[in-house]
């Protein structure tokens, strides 16, 4: 029940199985992580939950056993090259065999430029706009090859199984 403007009230992944409670005090769902990957240094205040209606949707089908599957995030297929500061965007140092990177044809050296109509200026960024949408949907991302920019219509697909 803390206002957000107070530091000492953010969550922390410590949390997670806490209460979450409204502004009248009403228990309304549990605090749950929001993501299958560990990374430090994200407290940033914001906090994620799971309201009683989202939990009781899966019950049944988990006191029967079922395994729910996580939501598949979208996934691009590349990884940038963190070196490389002094561009129009975000450097590809990879792209990654079987991902919709590699079926549209970007490769490793092409510059994103433009992802979805929104500039992009850091790899933080392009991964936001990417997780902001969802799997299968269809993007134009301009690219600089060569010094040359091109559109390429690119299909998001998911995240690789083993990834």
């Amino acid at each position: 029940r803390c206002p957000s403007s107070r530091p000492s009230c953010r969550r922390s992944y410590s949390n997670v199985g806490g209460a979450l409670v409204d502004m009248d005090g009403k228990l309304v769902g549990f605090s749950v992580r929001h993501s299958n990957r560990v990374r430090q240094g994200q407290n940033s205040g914001v906090g994620f939950g799971a309201t009683f209606d989202q939990l009781t949707e899966s019950q049944e089908r988990l006191v029967a056993g079922e395994v729910i599957p996580r939501r598949k995030t979208p996934f691009l297929g590349i990884q940038a090259d963190i070196r490389a500061t002094e561009g129009p965007g975000v450097r590809i140092d990879r792209v990654i065999d079987g991902t919709a990177a590699a079926t549209a044809g970007i490769k490793a050296g092409d510059w994103i430029k433009i992802f979805n109509q929104v500039e992009i200026t850091s790899f933080t960024q392009l991964r936001e706009e990417i997780q902001s949408l969802a799997i299968g949907t269809e993007i134009v991302i301009t690219i600089v090859r060569d010094g040359e920019e091109q559109d390429i219509r690119v299909e998001l697909g998911g995240r690789l199984e083993n990834d």
